[in-house]
C-alpha cells in the first residue's frame, strides 16, 4: 500500500511538472526564473519552485496554490499580454516585463526575449523569495541548522526570518558613521583651538572605554542580564542597567535575547553574526551583519519565552524603554552643564587673579565664544570615543574570537560552535577574550580556567559581591574537548602582547606624562593677552599657563 501511494505521488508530481514546463513556454524566459540562492523555479506562477510531497509541504499546507503572478497569468487566460507585461504582480516596483526580460512588452511565444540575463521572479520580491525558499524546504533547513530533533523544538517555521536583523540602519551608522564623525570633529576643534583647550587625557579615555566595555557590557549586559551568572539586589540592578545603557547597545532585554540565540545556534545558519556559517567572514561578523539580509532567528518568534526571566522582573522593566537616543541627549546635556559651570568658575577665578582691575567681560566674552566648541570637545573625546571603543570591543568578540585561537573545551549548547580563546586580546577585552572557556560554561561568572587566563570581568563581579550589590556568584569548570592537545602558545602570546601594549603606553604616553603635562602652546591665553594690552593695570601679575588652569607665580601687593 505504501509503495502504491508513493508511486501515485511520483506520477502526479511528474505530470504537474510537465504542465508547469508547458506554461513556462508561454512567458518570456519562463525557464530561466530562479529563486533564492539561484535555485531554479520551474513553477513560476506558484508559491513554491516545484510541487512538494506531503512531508515537505510545510509552507503550503496542502495543494499547490498560485502566487500573485500566477493569479494574474491565469486571469488573463494563460497568455502573455501587454496588460500582464506592464503589471507589477509582486509589488516590488518593477513590472513583470522588466523582471522577465521583455521591458517593451513585444515578446511572443517562440521568439527570443530582449534580455536573457538577470531575470528576476515576477511573483515575489527578493526578500519574499528567500523567506519562501526557507519555508518550503523547512525540514532540510532545520536539520542543517539544529543538527537533529532537539533543535527542531527550538527552530520552526515561526522562528526563521530572512532579511536584516534590524529594521533601522541606526545600529550600523552609530559605531561606523556617527561616532567617528563626531570624534573627528572634536579632534579638529582641539587642533584649531590649540592650547585654549586642555590636552587630551588618553588614559582617562581608555579607562572610560574599559568601564563601558568590561563593566557595562561584560558584567551587566553579558554575564548578568544574559546568563544570570550571579544575582543582584535592587540597587545592583540599577547600577548594572544604567552602566549597560551608557554603552548605547540597546536595552538589556534585547541584548540578552540576541546573545542567548547566539549561544543556542552558535556558528549555525541562524546565528546573527557568525563569521563561520556560509563563510560570511570577519567583516560580516564585525559590522555588516546588522544590515545584510541573511537567515536569522526571528526576534518576535519566541522572544518573550526566551527572555521570560527578564520580562517578569519588575525591577528592570523601565530599562526596556531607555532608547539609546535618550542616552545620547542626556549625556550631552550633562557635559554641557558641567562644561559651562567649570568655564564660568575659571573666568571668575581669572578675574580675581587680575586683582579685579579689569572688566569681567574681558575674560568672559572669549570664554563664552569658545563654549560650544569646548562642550563638543569634552563630549566627543570623553564619551563618544569610549563608546566607540566599547562597541568595537564587543564586535571583536563576534568576529576575532570565532576566527583565531585555540578551542580546548566543548561548547555547551552548539556542536558547530567555533568560539576560541584569543590571548592577544587580553588588554582589550579583559577576560572576554577567553571566549571558548565562556561558551563551554556560559552560566559561569568566570572564564578564568588556567592560571594565566585572568578574567577582569569576574574580578569586577567579586567586587560587586564585596560591596553587597551581588550575591550567589556561579562558577563552573568547562569540559575539555576530547583529543585536544595544547600548543603551549597561549601564555607566551598573552605576555608578549601585554608587554607590547605596556611599552606603547610608556613610550608614547606615560613617560612623557601626557596625562598631566602642561601644554606649551604659542597662543596666549585671554588673561595674557589682556595683560599685554594694559601692562600698567594695577594688580597685574605674572602667570604660568598649563593645560588646565592659570596659576600665579608672583603677585604684587595692591595699594
Amino acid at each position: 500500500m505504501r509503495a502504491l501511494l508513493h508511486a501515485s505521488i511520483v506520477l502526479s508530481t511528474s505530470s504537474i511538472v510537465r504542465a508547469h514546463s508547458n506554461f513556462a513556454n508561454l512567458i518570456p524566459n519562463g525557464h530561466n526564473v530562479v529563486g533564492a540562492s539561484n535555485t531554479p523555479w520551474p513553477a513560476v506562477g506558484h508559491v513554491g519552485p516545484r510541487p512538494l510531497t506531503a512531508a515537505q509541504d510545510i509552507h503550503i499546507g496542502g495543494g499547490f496554490p498560485r502566487n500573485p503572478f500566477g493569479l494574474d497569468f491565469a486571469h488573463g487566460g494563460f497568455k502573455w499580454t501587454p496588460e500582464l507585461c506592464a503589471k507589477d504582480s509582486d509589488g516590488d516596483g518593477v513590472t513583470n516585463g522588466h523582471e522577465l526580460g521583455d521591458p517593451e512588452c513585444l515578446w511572443e511565444p517562440g521568439r527570443t526575449p530582449a534580455r536573457e540575463q538577470n531575470i528576476t521572479h515576477p511573483g515575489y520580491s527578493a526578500e519574499q523569495l528567500a523567506y519562501i525558499y526557507y519555508q518550503a524546504m523547512q525540514k532540510e533547513v532545520m536539520n542543517k541548522l539544529s543538527g537533529g530533533t532537539a533543535g527542531e523544538q527550538f527552530v520552526n517555521s515561526d522562528t526563521i526570518s530572512i532579511g536584516r536583523p534590524f529594521n533601522s540602519d541606526a545600529s550600523f551608522l552609530l559605531p561606523y558613521v556617527w561616532l567617528p564623525t563626531g570624534i573627528a570633529l572634536g579632534l579638529a576643534i582641539k587642533w584649531y583651538l590649540g592650547p585654549k583647550l586642555p590636552a587630551v587625557r588618553w588614559l582617562l579615555i581608555w579607562c572610560t572605554a574599559e568601564y563601558l566595555g568590561i563593566f557595562g557590557i561584560g558584567v551587566a549586559q553579558h554575564r548578568y542580564f544574559t546568563h544570570q551568572a550571579f544575582k543582584a539586589n535592587w540597587l545592583g540592578k540599577q547600577v548594572l542597567g544604567i552602566s549597560g545603557a551608557l554603552t548605547l547597545q540597546g536595552p538589556p532585554q534585547h541584548w540578552a535575547f540576541m546573545h542567548r540565540i547566539h549561544h543556542r545556534l552558535c556558528d549555525q545558519e541562524l546565528d546573527f553574526h557568525s563569521p563561520i556559517a556560509s563563510n560570511r567572514g570577519l567583516w560580516f561578523s564585525h559590522a555588516t551583519w546588522m544590515t545584510t539580509p541573511h537567515p536569522h532567528y526571528r526576534e518576535k518568534g519566541r522572544m518573550l519565552e526566551i527572555i521570560k526571566d527578564l520580562t517578569e522582573d519588575p525591577d528592570i522593566q523601565f530599562m526596556y524603554k531607555i532608547d539609546p537616543a535618550y542616552v545620547v541627549v542626556g549625556m550631552f546635556s550633562i557635559f554641557a552643564v558641567v562644561t559651562t559651570i567649570v568655564t564660568l568658575i575659571n573666568v571668575w577665578r581669572d578675574h580675581r587673579r587680575m586683582g579685579g582691575a579689569t572688566f569681567l567681560s574681558a575674560t568672559l566674552c572669549p570664554a563664552l565664544r569658545r563654549l560650544p566648541a569646548s562642550i563638543w570637545f569634552y563630549y566627543s573625546m570623553y564619551y563618544w570615543l569610549p563608546v566607540l571603543g566599547s562597541w568595537h570591543g564587543t564586535m571583536l568578540i563576534n568576529s576575532a574570537t570565532h576566527w583565531w585561537g585555540e578551542m580546548p573545551h566543548e561548547d555547551a549548547m552548539s556542536a558547530a560552535c567555533q568560539a576560541r580563546n584569543v590571548p592577544a586580546l587580553q588588554w582589550v577585552l579583559m577576560g572576554e577574550n577567553w571566549h571558548n572557556n565562556h561558551h563551554a560554561a556560559p552560566t559561569s561568572a568566570s572564564t578564568w580556567v588556567e592560571w594565566y587566563q585572568v578574567d577582569g570581568v569576574y574580578i569586577l563581579i567579586r567586587c560587586l559581591e564585596l560591596v553587597g550589590l551581588a550575591h550567589d556568584v556561579k562558577t563552573e569548570i568547562p569540559l575539555k574537548r576530547e583529543g585536544f592537545v595544547e600548543t603551549g602558545w597561549e601564555f607566551p602570546i598573552q605576555i608578549t602582547t601585554q608587554l607590547f601594549f605596556f611599552w606603547l603606553w610608556w613610550h608614547f604616553y606615560l613617560s612623557r606624562d601626557y596625562c598631566c603635562a602642561p601644554v606649551n602652546g604659542t597662543e596666549p591665553t585671554d588673561v595674557e593677552m589682556l595683560a599685554a594690552k594694559d601692562p600698567d593695570v594695577k594688580g597685574a601679575v605674572a602667570y604660568k599657563v598649563d593645560a588646565c588652569e592659570v596659576e600665579p607665580l608672583a603677585e604684587s601687593s595692591r595699594p
